[in-house]
């Protein structure tokens, strides 16, 4: 029944598109429309009396015939704007600035011997009363407010330089990525990242392999989006988080390199390169990265029985050396100025080893030690990735476009574990050694196409396929001091293979009634999902059709307030490791182990916003409600013998209300300062495993930049956050100062060079404490890791033609975000 329905979809989508192509690649092609996007409009704004650049000022190009927005954005330190990537036609260029009158200019022209247009120095006049900001795209230039999320421009971040897409997030508002690299939005740890708006086979592997193999220095953007509409995946509880790396469009021949140190041998290099013309752009970035980070912790397990009291100790120290080399390189095609291709290639390689050693001790209930154990366990991992990136976009007219992109993304992971223990070991021979490998292979295929209607209605639709398969494989050996050799344990190897494939279609409407614009759509997805476990030899499979509409409304009361409400339902299917039922006895005091029985959940999601612009100052406020059914959590148990099992389970319900909040003040021309503020009350109930189990969490988090420009090559950037206890049902996570950063950066070689200086937790405050608690345990745990570095670092950049400006992506969404289109 699924195939017929799918089939269908898909059938209707491309004969619909088809039937477009046709109707409409014969009419007549009026204005300029017959050449490539490639030009351009540039000037400057000054203030007519005291002749000084106006920065921050909102410049917006319309189309001539119907005032339509193409693009906007915001001049920068020294009053400059550029718009590329221009069709040929009719424009008209408004300005507009707090404190001055507006400006316009209804005769710019774009035609075949007249790309480039330089408007050269633009005078505008102070007025006495001053005027409201225009609304062209929302915010300062490090944060816009977009309908659906909210885009973060993280390019000039100086406390990211020299590290990775970890560090870049720890400054995103609502963002917290703890002591291990785990990342949560809002307090959810369930999430969707996205590179570049796709899913990468890195997904496949650990969420912290993600983000430890992006260098800060090729991050754009990156967009937070809480309530993703039709067109996006279901999957990700908490939303969507989408990493926009860097893709050089700059005319002619371009380059940049970055290269950096930091303390206890910490290094990195960038390199960026692009060269473009009319109907080409050849694009390539390479980033190389070693450090070694140090780490410790500690656990403590008190259990307590009738006749039984006593505690299990382990401590733990390792260094952490890593480096990874990363490669991207695409090309793009200007057909035409109705159509591109696009291709690109993405390797990336990255090789991790990590001694640890693990002292054990075993005490009576005074603490005193009966027996210890010392465990030496050398580990090295390797991961090898290709992503492969196809795309196709094709204009039939004004009103009309179709998008089609290929994503194949293939991973390979190999792990080598070998464990000494002065227990079993005596002739000094490792009594255990595991090596895993894991193979996963990512393909997507999506087709959209968008129609005009009206001026004002749009109808998106199209079709996704996803197709994920992983492969992990654990084989272990113990040392047989009988054989002298070492033999392999059933018991502790597996091999589990995971099979996903979710066909999907989805339809979109968007229209604008006077100040009342909004967007509703609706999304079904097939999920097909098989795991098979060898050693156990065991499958199970689980199928279902799912259905996620979704709303968002926007209205503009005036050019300084704007109301949004949305909603979305969403899911999130469990993954290969959590339906894995091996045992994973790699520490034989503390198992983990997956779950095949689990069911997905179902999250209903809830805002309510606001956006207030009061001079230099931004407010933007959002409540939000979230209803989970069959919330996926981990479960830690422990037995008699005091050996304790991590499962996940299902718990019944979630229910999270909470309130964020993000002030911005522009500090003239010296900086900016933006405060962030996120507090919820989440209450899980749990009765279907135990009755009245139930936790009320009860949490904030927040976060403080500060921007300042001391001199004019000087910039000062501080940093800081702390994210305050939370409460599950049975667990415990401590309040965390994840630390105060430092950054300085100094332009020189009229701004193509910098040097720039960071300094990352001064006060070495991060660190992570949970406690675990059961009727006949309690567990302390204590995690830390190298957080407080220095790093230098050098920049340059040079280039035959004239910068064009960085901020093309912020415009481009900006006026995307004012027709509705997401």
């Amino acid at each position: 029944m699924y195939k017929t329905v799918i089939f269908f979809l898909i059938a209707s989508h491309f004969l619909v598109s088809t039937e477009r192509v046709q109707a409409q690649t014969n009419k007549a092609n009026g204005n300029f429309r017959s050449g490539p996007a490639i030009g351009a409009i540039s000037g400057k704004i000054f203030e007519e009396a005291s002749k000084t650049p106006i920065p921050f000022a909102a410049v917006a190009l319309l189309q001539a015939k119907d005032s339509s927005v193409v693009v906007g954005a915001l001049t920068d330190e020294r009053g400059g704007f550029i718009f590329s990537e221009l069709p040929y036609g009719n424009f008209i260029l408004k300005i507009s600035a707090i404190g001055f009158k507006d400006y316009a200019n209804g005769k710019i022209t774009l035609k075949p011997g007249s790309e480039l247009v330089d408007l050269g120095s633009i005078k505008l006049n102070k007025m006495v009363m001053q005027l409201k900001e225009a609304n062209v795209v929302g915010d300062k230039s490090d944060f816009v407010q977009g309908v659906d999320r909210k885009i973060y421009n993280v390019d000039k971040n100086i406390t990211n330089t020299g590290g990775t897409a970890t560090e870049v997030l720890q400054n995103i508002p609502s963002v917290t990525v703890d002591i291990d690299g785990n990342l949560a939005l809002r307090g959810s740890g369930n999430v969707t990242v996205l590179i570049d708006g796709k899913p990468s086979a890195l997904t496949g592997a650990t969420r912290q392999a993600i983000l430890q193999q992006i260098p800060a220095s090729a991050i754009d953007q990156v967009e937070v989006i809480t309530n993703p509409g039709a067109k996006y995946d279901a999957e990700g509880m908490a939303g969507i988080i989408n990493i926009k790396t860097k893709k050089e469009k700059l005319q002619g021949l371009n380059a940049n390199i970055t290269a950096g140190m930091g303390t206890n041998n910490k290094y990195n290099l960038a390199l960026g390169f692009n060269k473009r013309n009319a109907k080409v752009n050849l694009f390539t970035n390479y980033a190389f990265r070693y450090e070694d980070r140090f780490g410790n912790g500690r656990g403590e397990q008190h259990l307590f029985l009738p006749d039984t009291n006593y505690y299990y100790i382990n401590n733990n120290s390792n260094i952490n050396s890593s480096y990874f080399h990363s490669l991207k390189s695409g090309i793009d095609w200007y057909l035409s100025a109705r159509q591109t291709f696009g291709l690109s290639a993405t390797i990336t390689t990255r090789f991790e080893q990590r001694p640890e050693n693990l002292v054990f001790t075993f005490n009576d209930k005074d603490l005193n030690i009966i027996a210890a154990s010392d465990r030496q366990t050398a580990n090295k991992e390797a991961v090898d990735n290709l992503d492969l990136n196809f795309d196709h976009k094709f204009n039939f007219t004004e009103k009309s476009e179709w998008n089609n992109a290929l994503t194949v993304s293939l991973n390979k992971r190999s792990v080598e574990n070998v464990f000494i223990n002065d227990i079993e070991n005596y002739i000094n021979l490792p009594y255990q050694r595991q090596f895993n490998s894991g193979q996963s292979l990512l393909i997507t295929a999506q087709s959209d196409y968008s129609y005009k209607y009206a001026p004002s209605i749009k109808l998106d639709y199209g079709v996704k396929l996803t197709t994920r398969y992983n492969d992990a494989a654990i084989n272990a050996d113990r040392f047989s001091l009988i054989q002298q050799a070492y033999i392999n344990d059933q018991n502790i190897t597996d091999r589990f293979v995971y099979d996903e494939r979710v066909p999907a279609s989805y339809f979109q409407l968007s229209n604008e009634v006077h100040q009342l614009k909004f967007v509703a759509g609706i999304r079904a997805e097939y999920s097909y999902i098989k795991g098979t476990s060898s050693s156990l030899n065991t499958t199970n499979v689980n199928k279902y059709i799912s259905l996620f509409p979704s709303m968002a409304m926007r209205y503009d009361w005036n050019n300084n307030t704007e109301f949004q409400l949305t909603y979305s339902r969403r899911i999130n299917r469990p993954g290969q490791q959590q339906l894995n039922p091996f045992v994973d006895y790699s520490d034989t005091l503390n198992l983990r182990k997956g779950n095949p029985f689990l069911k997905p959940e179902f999250i209903q999601s809830f805002e309510v916003g606001i956006n207030k612009r009061i001079k230099e100052l931004t407010i933007n406020a959002t409540v939000y409600y979230r209803f989970t059914n069959n919330l996926l959590s981990r479960f830690r148990n422990v037995d008699a013998n005091g050996v304790a099992t991590m499962q996940p389970v299902n718990f019944e319900t979630s229910q999270n209300i909470g309130l964020e909040a993000i002030f911005r003040y522009q500090l003239g021309k010296l900086g900016n300062v933006m405060l962030s503020f996120n507090g919820f009350n989440n209450t899980v109930s749990a009765a279907n495993l135990i009755p009245e189990l139930q936790a009320t969490n009860r949490s904030w988090n927040g976060r403080a930049n500060v921007n300042l420009r001391i001199a004019k090559p000087l910039m000062v950037q501080f940093t800081g956050m702390y994210a305050a206890k939370q409460r599950n049902p049975n667990s415990i996570i401590n309040g965390m100062m994840n630390g105060v950063d430092l950054g300085l950066k100094y332009d020189f070689w009229k701004n193509a060079g910098s040097l720039s200086f960071n300094l990352t937790d001064v006060f070495d405050t991060k660190e992570f404490r949970v406690n675990n608690f059961g009727p006949t345990f309690n567990f302390l745990g204590y995690r830390k890791r190298e957080t407080r570095i220095a790093n230098l670092t050098f920049a340059y950049r040079w280039g035959k033609a004239e910068q064009i400006n960085r901020k093309r992506q912020e415009r481009r969404q900006g006026s995307e975000q004012m027709e509705m289109d997401f």
